[in-house]
């Protein structure tokens, strides 16, 4: 966000996700926070955009579990 990086802020959020079997973002929660609430709240908008790949048992996708870290760097 502009004023995040108006503010030199960075941080790394941790994601709790859950993926469905077709790869969509059904439920995303912070596990870990950045310190900022306003790069917290920008990661969790912006996961609820993605596609994943679907996890797979065997050849058949399955929903999956995962925790996933959101770097926000001003350096690159």
């Amino acid at each position: 966000p502009r004023r995040a990086r108006e503010k030199g802020w960075e941080g790394v959020v941790l994601l709790h996700l859950n993926i469905d079997k077709q790869g969509n973002v059904v439920e995303a929660a912070v596990k870990e926070s950045s310190g900022h609430a306003m790069l917290d709240n920008q990661a969790l908008q912006t996961i609820q955009h993605w596609k994943f790949q679907p996890a797979k048992n065997g050849n058949f996708p399955v929903s999956a579990v995962v925790n996933l870290p959101i770097k926000f760097d001003l350096r690159h």
